[in-house]
């Protein structure tokens, strides 16, 4: 499938036939890193692992093993181990193949990416980016790609096409971190923006929504309130604009002369291609309705929903989630527009700002509600504040974990928590 890199069902048949046949470990000869689901991967390193000290790896053999490692929430308990399909170690080949030939694409991608981020990076000199270019196309034509193997050496041509296509592929953010790294959310499929309760991911996806908006591509862009109704977002963004605190905007707490400089940034934002609708207690299919309506009217191209949990639905929470999301993803990919999608991480660190802990820099393990996620969203940003838990942190400090990014590099980076108007920044637009 185009733009698709990874393919969940034979990484998963790959499993079930490890199962049925331990000497399909040795015969295949993958290695755990060329999985896309990491927890696929651990599956397999530790079944490896097993089968290398002569120990038989079944169902019952495995589950135990996961479970003295620790792993066994990592790849999502028993029940998903028990699930895996009985297959026949004689197909096995031929999903190593699928997994393997995709891993190599993905290493492909993600070394056009580098290339894109450092041609789009005015400080990077011309001969590194020549060196760096020079380096992945002799790699491609020489049939490797590290470590893969790809008989393909007119792949050279198409990684640099690539280098374009990536370059044309983001939206720019007006965040020097997450644009001049290849990090920011792409403008045709599902990202995440993820956080625990109250750290800002509302703020984080309006300053988003302002900086896309006020871009010269030309994007209209929609943002989707689900607990916030259209009056409090463009508060959020008025207080961006003007640096009045937004507990003061809130309550209309505005001190001599500060009245005009408000209508001056309400009349700011009002020329932005940005829409608001609160869709509190709508269901997914009245949400995409909504969307295709003003896709067909305003030609909106880029769609904030903020956040999907609040979302509801029949039967249990997690399928409900799962539902939506896999949904707008479709819608996404179908109609070629970006869909932003804030989520909730789970609530195990809401109450420990009383005793001044800090929870860790949240990972893909506090995606706890949806699998759908990490398997449909190709870019996940998840926000960290440590101030939030500690008055003895830096007040000025956020964090985005670029955790998840199909087509490129993951990993930290550092933003601007400016306290008086609660807005983040680094770098960023101003229309």
């Amino acid at each position: 499938m185009k733009g698709m890199l990874f393919d969940l069902e034979a990484e998963r048949a790959l499993l079930g036939t490890m199962l049925a046949d331990n000497g399909v470990i040795d015969a295949v000869g993958i290695e755990p890193d060329e999985f896309y689901r990491t927890a696929y991967g651990v599956v397999w390193q530790t079944g490896m692992e097993m089968y290398r000290d002569e120990r038989p790896v079944d169902i019952v053999t495995l589950c135990a093993e996961l479970t003295k490692r620790g792993k066994m929430a990592e790849v999502g308990g028993a029940a998903e181990i028990a699930i895996l399909p009985d297959m026949p170690a004689s197909i096995a080949q031929h999903y190593a193949d699928i997994i393997r030939e995709l891993a190599v694409r993905r290493k492909i991608a993600e070394g056009c990416q580098r290339l894109a981020a450092m041609a789009t990076n005015r400080e990077t000199e011309l001969m590194d980016m020549e060196v760096g270019a020079g380096a992945l196309l002799t790699k491609i034509q020489a049939g490797q790609a590290s470590g893969g193997t790809i008989g393909a050496p007119a792949l050279s041509a198409k990684c640099l096409a690539a280098i374009r296509t990536k370059v044309e592929a983001r939206l720019y953010t007006g965040f020097v971190g997450l644009d001049s790294n290849g990090l920011s959310p792409e403008k045709v499929g599902l990202s995440v923006i993820g956080a625990y309760s109250k750290v800002g991911k509302s703020t984080y996806c309006a300053a988003l929504a302002d900086n896309i908006a006020a871009t010269t591509d030309g994007h209209n862009v929609l943002y989707i309130g689900t607990e916030e109704a259209e009056l409090p977002l463009g508060q959020r963004i008025i207080a961006r604009y003007t640096g009045i605190p937004l507990v003061r905007l809130r309550k209309a707490m505005l001190y001599a002369g500060e009245d005009e400089i408000v209508d001056t940034a309400a009349a700011r934002l009002g020329r932005l291609r940005l829409r608001a609708r609160y869709m509190g207690g709508k269901p997914v299919g009245e949400i995409i309705a909504l969307i295709n309506g003003s896709i067909r009217e305003y030609g909106t191209d880029v769609v904030f929903v903020d956040h999907i949990q609040r979302i509801p639905g029949k039967g249990d929470k997690r399928y409900v989630i799962d539902d939506a999301v896999m949904r707008l993803t479709d819608l996404a990919n179908a109609r070629g527009i970006a869909v932003i999608a804030a989520s909730q991480l789970n609530r195990y660190w809401d109450g420990l700002k009383e005793d001044g802990r800090v929870p860790p820099m949240p990972g893909t393990s506090a995606i706890k509600e949806s699998s759908a996620i990490l398997e449909n969203a190709s870019v996940v940003h998840l926000l960290h504040r440590p101030r939030r838990y500690s008055e003895d942190e830096d007040p000025t400090v956020a964090w985005v974990n670029v955790c998840a990014n199909r087509f490129g590099e993951t990993g930290p980076i550092r933003m601007d928590w400016i306290q008086g108007p609660t807005i983040i920044d680094h770098g960023g637009m101003r229309p």
